[in-house]
């Protein structure tokens, strides 16, 4: 038997024992997808045990935030009137509600169960997957539950089965008790018991039941799934045999659950089976594989008065709408005799659109299984937007195809003839060649400024004309499949003109969903034969501010629409959208261009790639090895330009010299500072270079005040020294022993001095950050100083509350942000719509801002879906298209900036996938859809686009982190560039386009033929941003080893040290153990990173406050024994453990995989990536602190992401205990701020240019 992929959802069926008359509501919650059949299984010979049997199947996040959604959702009312009928009909009687008592011996479900998964969080940490944002939910396993009860949770009386079909499951509070056991595949149950015969498992109260799941099909093996889920936080249970007691609420409904699955499986097999046959062949049918029978069910078989029950034939038909047609058994006699059945209780469908105010899940019936028919053109539009299609009829776009290229072979054999090409006026002569001002073919006149089409050639880029075939590069306009379109300029005389190409949406990154009559202006021009040109092409260049046409796709519409000051450019890494500059400005910067590369001679130096170079300029230098650039002086320039040679005197980094005087124990008192350099005298500080080996300029001065020193390095690329030597000694040295090129440096100061005062006189961006969070993204955007976050917006009540409490000044939105949208648009409609209730359902949200109150507009959309954490990605989730309504923000107040975050996994998801065979991915659909999408929506609403690829450890992150971020302005706005990386941390990958090229990793390089990873400053380490730190052990509890004389005495030792102890075995989750209370911090700051996160921490009498945060949470004592038994080296594991300590699935004799538990962290690495979940006994899991027996604490977790010491994460306080998870979950979910910092700067950089120009020009402000 096939259990049900991910994806598939369910009509929501209510079912009543005492059916009062009423109609219900949308469900404030729905279901998921059911658990993925694969992770059914456990190792044939292989006793199952019950602890290690935490299969985890990923499940959709149970905790999104709120999406707008549109359910399916079938209300069942009054399916048996009369008691007596169900009676007579079962052979029941009518059960007689009880109160359940609970058993003192039962486990809690959240108490013990879902803590004890060492295998719930499938690679959620890899090193190799900077994707870490997945919810702790995604992944949870399946059990069996056998002997079970049904009952509401409040009152403890027992409810039918049905109970939990009915639309208001997610407002109740239903719960279910019994025996828990594993669950083993079909296909590997040689050592799960036979039907009838139990392996019962420990008894365990669930929490509250969330989903009834039931019916589902695979559409891929063709197969209907007859078990029966329920589902909770925690778990998936297969409902096997029920309590005795409970056993008469359960069997009506499992009796309409088994005669449908009866039915279908009948009508697969058999598809001429008849109503009157299936009767016949009821016992045949019911020996079918099912968990349970009819003999321990009902105590008899099933029989035909079972299904003459109106409330059977409801729930068949109900059922069979849904499933005859992607099971292809609509026509088979069976199914027919109950579909056509006109005087059978109807249960009518009710599409409601649910208030993602009222509903945390997503409640959507899955239409992918049904076929939509469409005819060939429609296909063309609805194929970008929809499944599952069915295109029938002749097409008659091929026949306008054809008729194109019929029409270009006659024009280009006729204009082959030169009597049929007549030069126009003469423009002049240069050399051999004359220019004429027009040219006139077949009686039509094409001259200057004219855009033509033109018979397409060769091209030379071999990976753009791969691409231009491509079936996702075809358009629905034939001149765009068949011809070049480019803009005619000069004619020559030898029957050839300069062109400037266009290029087509189609050919771009856009491919399938571009603008079918969309040009964009290339940098690529070059001579053309006359004789190509197939005829003009009406082009209308688009005002700033004008809105694109309305796209008809029209097949043969020689009406194209661009733009030429404020068109669209495409380079050629073909991820850049952007405003092209006028005429003037294009000329001029082709010209500069084409000197860049060249090394030219200035006074008192030379210049290269739009760099000046002068003696005494301090410069970054090609490092022989590794990635951190040198930096030096430049004392001496000879032999330019020819044979260009300089001199420098190589500069030494401080923090090597502390780090030295550590290492030999007399440094201690010393504090390392990335921007501190010193004058060397080692060997090897003279050296002879070439230009290509530079890189950049740099800017050092002499400085000693500690408030000069702050000032200045707060800017990129600035050092300071004050000291000369060896790195194993230094003195002080004079600033007149330290010469400066006096006019760089003078002019450099004017320039800062300039763009403080432009700062000063301007006001930053007014930002809306969506899906806000705990804040990182804000508060790094914040600390850049161009941007005030004037609103944000964020679902979860808890990190609403951090964010607020965190940014006072900001006014925050408890809502999500479907539900903040509908409302701020019936505003600005004026419809005066009532106060809008928060989420937290205590409090009303403010006033929406005005539509001209925001300028940027920027956040990350929630990640799960694209998530490369996620091994279970679902076609159509939901979750993908909420940049849909991010995007539907900035066509509200179009802001002049615009900034999407999300995970690298955005790159690759397509749109309209399907489910792959295997159940484990997808397959098909739009190649990076989403990606297209965005794209192309932001060019439709007026922005240029561009998107890039960021690691955090490149921008002062501890910690690997990979973004991938759309950054948008209004066209004529200078779009701002990537931000050069800072650090000297491995650099994010190179990316394959759908156009077969590559989106490349981020570089400083200033040359465009070698971009290298080279950066001037040092990664931060784990010791580096947590060694300040108090430190603590955890106690080891010593439940399975007891406790000897050599470990009391390393306890000793340990304390002796200064390391508190503290107890960490407990059993509630809220429990956390550690410094609960603050507590003073172990030393000074260490270093830069250390001292910028302690800022905040100064009260007004100049005192440092106490360090908050710095406690983990607690956990059973086997792990918490497992973790203090981890050797204190770096990179140890579980696999340096003894054997009965590690997680029973690695455990002696299994599979050793590959897999990481317990991974202890090195001091002297980064941090593996942040987690919205953090426990120890999780695969690729790397928190256990590099030095102290524990896993890190919610302190250095937060400033693994960046986050300040005094930024507070609230969550429910419970006693004297704060829930952790919530906190790790905050935290984990977070933009890392080192890297909003960065983004925030590089705006601040087009800011300037804008105020700059408003000076000098008079140009509007942003």
């Amino acid at each position: 038997m096939k259990g049900p992929p991910p994806g598939k959802l369910f009509p929501v069926v209510e079912i009543l024992v005492k059916p009062p008359k009423r109609t219900l509501g949308s469900s404030k919650e729905s279901p998921v997808s059911s658990p993925s059949p694969h992770k059914r299984r456990r190792r044939a010979n292989q006793d199952c045990d019950f602890n290690d049997l935490f299969i985890s199947p990923t499940i959709s996040d149970f905790e999104m935030a709120n999406p707008t959604s549109v359910s399916s959702v079938i209300n069942l009312t009054a399916l048996f009137d009369d008691k007596e009928e169900v009676s007579s009909r079962t052979g029941t009687t009518v059960p007689e509600v009880f109160v359940y008592e609970f058993m003192e011996d039962g486990l809690s479900e959240d108490e013990e169960l879902f803590i004890d998964s060492n295998e719930s969080q499938e690679d959620q940490c890899n090193s190799d997957s900077d994707d870490a944002e997945t919810d702790a939910s995604e992944d949870i396993p399946i059990y069996v539950l056998s002997d079970f009860i049904i009952y509401n949770h409040g009152t403890r009386e027992v409810v039918p089965t049905a109970e939990l079909m009915s639309s208001h499951l997610f407002q109740s509070h239903y719960a279910a008790s019994g025996c828990v056991s594993p669950w083993v595949d079909d296909k590997h149950a040689k050592n799960y018991s036979k039907p009838g015969s139990f392996h019962l498992g420990r008894r365990v109260r669930l929490s509250k039941i969330r989903e009834l799941n039931v019916h589902h099909f695979d559409k891929w093996n063709k197969d209907l799934d007859g078990k029966i889920y329920i589902r909770t936080d925690f778990a998936w249970y297969i409902l096997e045999q029920p309590s005795p007691r409970y056993l008469e609420f359960f069997q009506l409904f499992w009796i309409q659950h088994k005669l449908l699955h009866m039915i279908v499986a009948a009508a697969v097999s058999d598809r001429k089976i008849m109503l009157d046959q299936f009767i016949k062949l009821l016992p045949v049918f019911d020996e079918d594989g099912f968990i349970t029978t009819s003999k321990m069910i009902l105590g008899r078989g099933l029989q035909e008065s079972d299904l003459d029950l109106d409330s059977t034939n409801a729930y068949i038909v109900t059922f069979l709408l849904e499933l005859a047609s992607p099971m292809q058994i609509t026509r088979v006699p069976l199914v027919r005799s109950f579909l056509d059945r006109n005087t059978i209780p109807t249960l009518p469908r009710n599409f409601n659109s649910v208030s993602p105010a009222k509903n945390n899940k997503q409640s959507q019936k899955s239409a992918r299984d049904k076929q939509v028919t469409v005819t060939p053109i429609v296909a063309r539009i609805a194929s970008t937007l929809f499944e599952g299609l069915e295109v029938v009829g002749s097409s008659e776009f091929e026949e306008v195809e054809c008729n194109v290229a019929a029409e270009i072979e006659r024009v280009q054999e006729h204009h082959q003839d030169p009597q049929n090409i007549v030069w126009g006026i003469q423009a002049g002569v240069i050399g051999p060649k004359t220019f004429y001002e027009s040219v006139t073919m077949d009686g039509t006149k094409y001259g200057s400024s004219d855009v033509v089409m033109v018979n397409p050639g060769e091209d030379d880029n071999t990976m753009r004309a791969k691409n231009s075939q491509a079936d996702a590069s075809k358009s629905v306009n034939s001149f765009a499949n068949h011809t070049w379109i480019c803009y005619f300029y000069e004619c020559e005389g030898e029957k050839m003109f300069h062109g400037q190409w266009f290029i087509h949406g189609s050919k771009t990154l856009l491919q399938e969903v571009s603008h079918s009559k969309a040009l964009y202006l290339t940098n690529e021009c070059e001579d053309v034969p006359v004789a190509s040109i197939f005829r003009l092409c009406n082009l209308r260049m688009l005002a700033d501010g004008e809105a694109e046409p309305f796209d008809d796709r029209d097949p043969q519409s020689n009406d194209f629409h661009c733009g030429y000051e404020i068109s669209l450019l495409m380079c050629e890494n073909e991820v850049d959208f952007i405003h092209l500059p006028n005429q003037d400005e294009l000329d001029a910067l082709n010209e500069i261009e084409a000197l860049r590369e060249e090394v030219q001679t200035i006074s008192g130096g030379f210049t290269q790639y739009g760099i000046n170079y002068h003696v005494n300029d301090f410069v970054y230098i090609h490092p022989e090895e590794g990635s951190l650039l040198k930096i030096g002086q430049i004392t001496k320039i000879r032999g330019i330009p020819d044979k260009p040679k300089i001199t420098v005197h190589r500069l030494g980094r401080y923090d090597d010299y502390v780090r030295r005087k550590r290492r030999k124990s007399s440094g201690q008192e010393l504090t390392c500072d990335e921007r501190r350099l010193y004058v060397s005298k080692d060997n090897d500080n003279v050296i002879t270079i070439t230009p290509e080996e530079l890189d950049g300029v740099c800017f050092v001065r002499h400085l000693t005040d500690f408030n000069e020193i702050e000032s200045w390095v707060k800017n990129e690329d600035h050092f300071y020294l004050n000291q000369v030597g060896t790195i194993k000694q230094l003195c002080t040295i004079e600033e007149d022993e330290f010469p400066i090129c006096e006019v760089c440096d003078k002019e450099h100061a004017r320039k800062i001095e300039h763009q403080e005062m432009l700062r000063l006189r301007n006001a930053p961006l007014r930002g809306l950050e969506l899906f806000c969070g705990a804040g990182g993204l804000g508060t790094g955007m914040g600390l850049s100083g161009f941007v005030e976050t004037k609103y944000a917006v964020e679902m979860d009540a808890y990190a609403a509350a951090t964010y607020k409490d965190n940014h006072p000044d900001t006014t925050v939105y408890c809502q999500d942000t479907c539900t903040l949208l509908k409302h701020a648009i019936d505003v600005y409609e004026g419809k005066n719509p009532p106060p809008l209730l928060s989420s937290d359902g205590k409090t009303y949200c403010p006033p929406v801002p005005g539509k001209h109150e925001v300028d940027f507009i920027f956040g990350g959309p929630p990640c799960q879906s694209f998530s490369q954490a996620n091994h279970r990605p679902k076609a159509n989730d939901p979750r993908s298209a909420l940049p849909s309504n991010m995007l539907s923000f900035a066509e509200v107040f179009q802001p002049s900036t615009f900034l999407l975050e999300n995970v690298i996994g955005i790159l690759n998801f397509p749109l309209l996938s399907q489910q792959s065979e295997h159940g484990y991915g997808l397959e098909g659909g739009i190649k990076s859809g989403v990606v297209k999408f965005i794209v192309r929506t932001l060019i439709a609403l007026g922005y240029q686009v561009r998107y890039l690829l960021l690691q955090a450890g490149q921008y002062g992150t501890p910690q690997g982190r990979s973004r991938v971020i759309f950054l948008a302005t209004l066209r004529g706005i200078p779009l701002p560039r990537h931000p050069p990386p800072i650090y000297a941390f491995q650099a994010a990958k190179s990316y394959s386009l759908p156009t077969g090229q590559k989106l490349q990793r981020i570089t400083r390089s200033k040359n465009p033929d070698y971009p290298h990873g080279f950066a001037p400053l040092k990664p931060i380490t784990v010791d580096e941003s947590i060694g300040d730190l108090p430190p603590f052990d955890w106690v080891n509890p010593h439940a399975i080893f007891p406790a000897t004389e050599e470990s009391k005495a390393e306890v000793v030792e340990r304390e002796a040290l200064g390391i508190r102890q503290f107890h960490a075995a407990g059993a509630a989750r809220t429990e956390r153990t550690g410094f609960t209370r603050g507590e003073p911090y172990a030393m000074p700051p260490q270093n830069r990173y250390q001292r910028w996160l302690r800022q905040g921490m100064i009260d007004d009498d100049g005192e440092e406050g106490k360090v908050r945060g710095h406690y983990t949470k607690k956990f059973v004592s086997h792990i918490v024994e497992a973790t203090v038994n981890v050797p204190l080296e770096p990179l140890a594991d579980h696999r340096d453990l003894h054997w009965k300590l590690r997680p029973k699935s690695v455990q002696s004799g299994r599979a050793q995989d590959g897999r990481t538990f317990y991974g202890r962290l090195d001091g002297n690495s980064h941090f593996k990536c942040a987690m919205a979940q953090a426990s120890p006994n999780l695969k690729q899991s790397w928190l256990l602190h590099p030095s102290q027996k524990r896993i890190i604490s919610i302190r250095e977790f937060a400033r693994a992401q960046g986050f300040p010491d005094h930024y507070s994460f609230e969550t429910e306080e419970q006693g004297n205990t704060t829930p952790v998870t919530s906190q790790i979950k905050q935290i984990g979910n977070a933009v890392p701020v080192p890297l909003a910092l960065a983004l925030g700067k590089e705006l601040g950089k087009s800011l300037l240019e804008i105020w700059d120009r408003k000076e000098r020009e008079g140009s509007p402000i942003v």
